[in-house]
């Protein structure tokens, strides 16, 4: 192998490596939208609805710190039976923020 053909490989290999540390080699971290939800009018029981971009991922939803996580979900509700005033939270690593959010249900 001649000089040129080293030189030629060697810059080959720093170009990937480069490409690689900029394109994406840091680990994914999840995304979180939450807030707190006022159900207490007429009795009313607080869901979550969280709504993810990738079939595959972990959405994780939660209620007043009772949570959930499953898979092979776009879009999940949730509602774990408690009522009045409470926090709710959902991630993934490919959360739709605009998609994410607290409600009020009314079971009867």
């Amino acid at each position: 192998m001649g000089m040129k053909q080293r030189v030629t490989k060697v810059g080959a290999g720093i170009a990937v490596a480069g490409l690689l540390a900029v394109s994406g080699a840091v680990p994914a971290q999840a995304l979180t939208d939450s807030g707190r939800q006022d159900c207490s009018a007429g009795g009313g029981y607080v869901g979550v609805r969280g709504e993810q971009q990738r079939y595959g991922d972990y959405l994780t939803v939660s209620v007043g710190g009772v949570s959930s996580t499953k898979a092979n979900y776009y879009v999940r509700y949730w509602e774990p039976g408690l009522r009045g005033t409470q926090t709710w939270k959902a991630d993934s690593v490919s959360l739709l923020l605009s998609g994410s959010n607290g409600y009020c249900y009314y079971p009867y």
